[in-house]
């Protein structure tokens, strides 16, 4: 995770440096996903084929891990953005709950408010 910059150096910042940054106006907000799935023996590539369709139709940038393998470790870790210069919504949030869920391969999923998609993220990796 990296340091938001403090107040007063975004305060000091020109707008081309704010925009560089991702602070203040520029501050795009994103939320992730987690989540397990039911074993089975079916491959997840449709699954995922269709999941990245459905993030790209809401202009949304997914990121992150995804496991199949069956085990403790079988499922997702994502963070979501929109394309561009936007903050995701609480609707994007919503709709990618509602898809999930409703996916027969996937046994639990939730998702985070929405955070600072630049400061608030840090990957396990």
């Amino acid at each position: 995770m990296s340091d938001t910059p403090s107040k007063s150096r975004v305060d000091r910042m020109n707008r081309r440096q704010r925009k560089k940054l991702h602070v203040a106006e520029f501050k795009q907000l994103g939320f992730t996903l987690a989540g397990s799935f039911r074993p089975q023996e079916a491959t997840y590539d449709d699954f995922l084929d269709e999941f990245l369709v459905f993030a790209e139709s809401r202009k949304l940038l997914v990121g992150g891990s995804f496991s199949a393998k069956p085990g403790d470790d079988a499922g997702l870790d994502l963070l979501v953005q929109s394309e561009g210069l936007a903050s995701c919504t609480d609707e994007d949030r919503q709709a990618m709950l509602d898809w999930l869920g409703k996916r027969p391969e996937v046994a639990s999923v939730s998702a985070s408010e929405l955070i600072d998609a630049w400061y608030d993220y840090e990957f396990d990796h």
